[in-house]
């Protein structure tokens, strides 16, 4: 069978080796994995418990997410002035598929996408299927070095990347009045 040619750079993406369970007696840093001591067992049983009496719980979802609880989280939103509703909103089962369906809906082979150096191994492994050319940007304690962005591109993105950091204020400031990135001096106006 032939496989598609996306595919041949998904095959070994690194991510099994980040998530593989660790040894009982050992303490993992990798991701994913938090203290089981943490799981608020209790609360737990007792949501499990009254969910399995609603005979629904054991059917297909809305594909998008359930739609009470997309209903819930617009709710959240508007009450810290994010105006949606639920039918706006889509329920992923983590990180790595909100990664993967921004990046099937936005990206193009050969289209620039900026990076935070270093950058979460997971993100460029659902970014490499989709062929884009990365441009890092090493991030300060203000948001993106864009000094170092525009030693790497020619044409610096919009304010926000897809991880939700921005640029500094300084270079900020800087890229909307027309001056060189990194002119300013950090938290001072260009």
């Amino acid at each position: 069978m032939k496989f598609a040619k996306r595919v041949a750079g998904t095959q070994n993406a690194g991510l099994n080796d980040l998530y593989t369970a660790p040894d009982p007696q050992q303490i993992s840093f990798a991701g994913g994995y938090p203290d089981p001591a943490m799981f608020p067992q209790k609360a737990l049983q007792v949501a499990m418990g009254e969910a399995m009496t609603n005979r629904a719980a054991f059917q297909y979802a809305d594909s998008w997410g359930f739609r009470p609880l997309r209903d819930q989280l617009a709710a959240m939103m508007a009450a810290d002035g994010i105006k949606t509703s639920g039918e706006h909103l889509i329920i992923t089962q983590g990180a790595q598929q909100g990664i993967d369906l921004t990046a099937r809906l936005m990206l193009n082979p050969g289209d620039g996408l900026v990076v935070e150096a270093p950058t979460y191994l997971g993100a460029l492994a659902a970014f490499n299927q989709y062929e884009p050319t990365y441009y890092e940007a090493p991030m300060q304690a203000d948001g993106m070095d864009l000094v170092a962005l525009k030693k790497n591109s020619d044409d610096p993105p919009g304010e926000n990347d897809l991880h939700g950091a921005g640029f500094s204020k300084s270079d900020r400031r800087g890229h909307e009045s027309g001056k060189a990135p990194g002119s300013g001096a950090p938290g001072q106006p260009v």
